[in-house]
């Protein structure tokens, strides 16, 4: 995820979530990339204030996936609802090295953070598969990986011709 802008979003970052301008444009990611071991009770903040920064950035995008899927009703086809298990589970097998994604931008970094904790998890439990939704427990992860498979299963679907899912079902798909 990209944290760039203009003036009007530095002064934002800055004014809003006490962002230090040093540190505007880049992912918390990023951010602790950079400072690796050495976090200390400021940092600690900063980094928050960013988390807090891209969880908002993240919920109103997850928002918009869930206002397109109530506009549109295709969004409530059978189609939906498996392609939205196969793109999840082609997501596992993305950070696992068997398939390739063409991925959001804004989602690369996250899908490189899954691929360590995927070889980390294959280090401590050889034979066992992975399941990003089970292993990783960072709220903005799992929002911005939900976010990802949304973005995966808009980019496949196809408006045309299909069998309508239930109110039942089609929440259980979105959330």
């Amino acid at each position: 995820m990209s944290l760039e802008g203009g003036d009007n979003i530095q002064e934002e970052l800055t004014d809003q979530y006490g962002i230090p301008i040093r540190y505007i444009g880049m992912t918390s990611f990023e951010v602790e990339k950079i400072w690796k071991d050495e976090i200390d009770i400021v940092r600690e903040e900063i980094l928050n204030k960013i988390k807090l920064y891209e969880t908002e950035v993240e919920q109103n995008r997850r928002e918009c996936y869930v206002e397109r899927c109530m506009d549109f009703e295709w969004a409530r086809t059978k189609e939906y609802r498996d392609l939205s298990k196969d793109v999840k589970k082609k997501m596992n097998q993305h950070i696992a090295g068997l398939y390739i994604l063409d991925l959001p931008d804004w989602g690369v970094e996250l899908m490189d953070k899954a691929r360590a904790k995927y070889r980390e998890f294959n280090i401590q439990h050889p034979g066992e598969e992975f399941d990003f939704d089970i292993h990783v427990k960072d709220p903005l992860d799992k929002l911005i990986w939900g976010n990802i498979g949304e973005e995966l299963v808009f980019q496949r679907l196809t408006p045309t011709n299909l069998e309508l899912l239930t109110e039942e079902e089609i929440n259980s798909v979105i959330g």
